[in-house]
C-alpha cells in the first residue's frame, strides 16, 4: 500500500524538477529551465540564472513589484515608480553575491566588514552618483529572481526598501555553485540606489 503512494509522488517529483537536459532529483529547493529560473548542474545542485538573464528580467520584476500598493508588516506602502538597472549598482551587487557565496554567509555586511554605500563607491569611483539613498537585500537558498522577491516582500524592511520612492536605479546578482562542491547555496544580492 505504502508502495503505491510513494511512486506517484516520485515521479511527481522528477517530473517537477529539472528539465529533462539535467539531473533529476535536484538538492534543495527544485530547479527550473527557463526564464528567469535556475537549472541543475551535474552534481543536482541548483545553479543560479545567468546574470544577462537577471539583467534583463529585473528592471519588469521590479516594476511588476512596485505597481502595486502593498503591506510591508505593518506599514502601508503606496506604489512607486519604475526602475531602472544600473552597471554600478549591479557590480557592487555581483561582488557581494561573490563575497557572500566564498565565505559561505548572507549579510548585507561583506566579509571585509565593509556596507553598501563602501561598494557602489569602489565600484562608481570618481563618479558616485548615489549618495542619497541606498539600501542592500541579500537572501540565499533561492532558485529563481521570483522566489527571492517573494522573501524580500515577506519581510517588512526589505519590503519597504524595494517600495522606496527615494530609489530609482538597481543591480542585481546571484552567485552560485560553480564549482560543483555539495550543498553550496544561492546567494542573492539586490543593491537598490537612488540620485
Amino acid at each position: 500500500m505504502m508502495r503505491r503512494l510513494l511512486a506517484p509522488l516520485a515521479l511527481i517529483g522528477l517530473l517537477v524538477g529539472c528539465d529533462s537536459g539535467s539531473v533529476a532529483g535536484c538538492v534543495g529547493p527544485l530547479c527550473f529551465a527557463g526564464n528567469n529560473q535556475s537549472t541543475c548542474d551535474d552534481t543536482g545542485q541548483c545553479l543560479c540564472p545567468s546574470a544577462s538573464a537577471l539583467d534583463l528580467a529585473l528592471p519588469d520584476a521590479l516594476t511588476t513589484l512596485r505597481a502595486s500598493a502593498r503591506s510591508c508588516g505593518s506599514i502601508s506602502e503606496a506604489s512607486a515608480s519604475s526602475l531602472v538597472w544600473d552597471a554600478t549598482l549591479d557590480a557592487a551587487a555581483t561582488a557581494h553575491a561573490d563575497d557572500m557565496r566564498q565565505f559561505g554567509f548572507t549579510d548585507p555586511t561583506g566579509s571585509d566588514g565593509l556596507d553598501v554605500s563602501n561598494r557602489v563607491a569602489a565600484e562608481a569611483a570618481a563618479s558616485f552618483r548615489y549618495d542619497t539613498t541606498l539600501h542592500q537585500l541579500v537572501t540565499d537558498g533561492k532558485s529563481s529572481l521570483s522566489d527571492a522577491l517573494d522573501a524580500w516582500v515577506a519581510t517588512p524592511a526589505a519590503c519597504s526598501a524595494l517600495m522606496s520612492r527615494d530609489v530609482s536605479h538597481a543591480g542585481l546578482a546571484c552567485a552560485g555553485n560553480t564549482s560543483g562542491r555539495a550543498n553550496v547555496v544561492n546567494r542573492w544580492s539586490l543593491v537598490l540606489g537612488g540620485e
